[in-house]
């Protein structure tokens, strides 16, 4: 399907790199590691070039890469620096509330566990629980 649609609608095009991200994540949930580290990097290059470096869809490409490097290949460092950009990139557009914050807080705290980095993950805990004192607030300012 990705090479149907490279070739009909062109590789930077909104429809192909949503392809490329679902045949990525597939390969990642088969454990085609390495297929997917290509196909989810090149599909983070596509929607950069295209949507520039603060969208939606680039911040949920980081995460992608983020948790196949964390829980599938082991490359802490790697992992990290994509949880950051998608962290950085959501505050941006969203603020420090938004809902998809608390998974890539999460996924930090445990590679910081599994790291042996205890200061960090603390203080991605506590970013956690300031998450969630937001989340509070919120739902206590839309009821009333």
């Amino acid at each position: 399907i990705v090479q149907m649609c490279k070739a009909v609608l062109g590789e930077f095009n909104p429809c192909t790199a949503k392809m490329m991200t679902n045949l990525g994540r597939t390969y990642q949930q088969m454990g085609k590691n390495s297929e997917a580290e290509q196909l989810l990097t090149r599909t983070l290059e596509v929607q950069t070039a295209m949507l520039g470096p603060d969208d939606d869809s680039v911040a949920s490409t980081h995460n992608f890469l983020a948790v196949l490097y964390d829980d599938n290949m082991g490359q802490y460092q790697k992992a990290e620096e994509h949880y950051m950009n998608a962290i950085r990139i959501q505050e941006k557009l969203f603020g420090p509330a938004h809902s998809q914050l608390q998974f890539d807080y999460y996924g930090l705290i445990q590679l910081f566990r599994k790291t042996g980095n205890d200061a960090k993950m603390r203080e991605y805990e506590e970013k956690k629980n300031e998450w969630e004192k937001l989340q509070k607030e919120m739902s206590q300012s839309m009821l009333g």
